[in-house]
């Protein structure tokens, strides 16, 4: 029954899964995509780094060290640290703990900690603005979310998990229902509420990009779910503006196509320790209507 539901939610199709229908709305939902246009289209070099982007507004050339590091990418200029974990893009300022995994995030002057378990996870985060998240997990599946000190203070949010890693069917907050629609690698391409109406419909580059979309094709720049390209979370509480996907141990940024830090196995990660390149094989130049569906 689990593969069955899995199968049909990633296909479009309602089922009953337990007590809970799935709604959906595939006329609904394809009018939005279909009034997308924005894509990138990428050229990379023998190591899998971006040589040039192009965009349905103007094409960037990259410069790159030996190191794979970037000195320039999408106009603008990356700082990284002696250890070679991403120190600056864009507006965000990082800082990484010994095991170089994100600890601190500050952007538009506010600051935000990640808070980590034995284990490497994620746990929780508070920023300079009083807000505090907590994450819970049952084994590697996270399960629930807490936030106190903002606007959603006080309020849990319940994520129930399909049958595969990283896949969740749908979840609970405040009594409403949002399901998700998923693509073959459980990024969620379509958020519908417990009615069976568009919520939100998510677009993705090749690289994992998120375009944002409301029910009429408008876009917003903040969606309604914190899940994300091949289903995971972004860093809670981020006060950047560019989107941070966390993959465990190490964190990935879309608008980069690559994560922040070097591969921990070393020269067995291939010629770029960088690269999120051995899972995108092929699907470079995915417009992000189609990618990954």
């Amino acid at each position: 029954m689990v593969d069955g539901a899995q199968r049909l939610i990633a296909e479009g199709h309602g089922i009953d899964f337990g007590m809970v229908s799935v709604p959906t709305d595939n006329a609904a939902a394809d009018q939005v995509i279909a009034s997308a246009t924005s894509w990138r289209r990428y050229q990379l070099d023998g190591r899998h780094n971006w040589f040039s982007v192009k965009t349905d507004q103007a094409t960037f050339v990259s410069e790159v060290d030996v190191e794979n590091r970037y000195s320039q990418v999408l106009g603008q200029i990356p700082q990284y640290d002696s250890a070679g974990n991403l120190r600056a893009f864009e507006d965000a300022s990082l800082t990484h703990d010994p095991f170089n995994q994100i600890a601190t995030i500050t952007a538009n002057g506010v600051t935000t900690e990640i808070h980590r378990d034995g284990l490497g996870r994620i746990v929780g985060a508070t920023d300079s603005l009083g807000r505090n998240v907590a994450w819970g997990y049952h084994g590697t599946a996270r399960v629930a979310t807490f936030e106190t000190g903002g606007s959603a203070s006080g309020s849990i949010r319940v994520l129930v998990p399909g049958g595969t890693i990283d896949q969740t069917l749908f979840t609970i907050q405040d009594g409403a229902i949002t399901y998700l629609h998923q693509g073959r690698d459980n990024s969620p391409h379509v958020a519908m509420t417990g009615m069976g109406s568009v919520a939100e419909v998510y677009q993705y580059t090749a690289y994992g990009q998120r375009d944002v979309l409301d029910s009429s094709g408008s876009p917003v720049s903040e969606g309604v779910l914190d899940i994300s390209f091949q289903g995971r979370p972004h860093l809670p509480l981020n006060p950047a503006s560019v989107e941070m996907a966390d993959f465990r141990h190490r964190t990935y940024l879309p608008t980069l196509g690559r994560f922040t830090s070097l591969d921990p196995i070393g020269i067995l990660a291939g010629s770029n320790r960088y690269a999120f390149e051995s899972i995108l094989r092929g699907r470079r130049q995915a417009p992000p209507s189609v990618a990954f569906v």
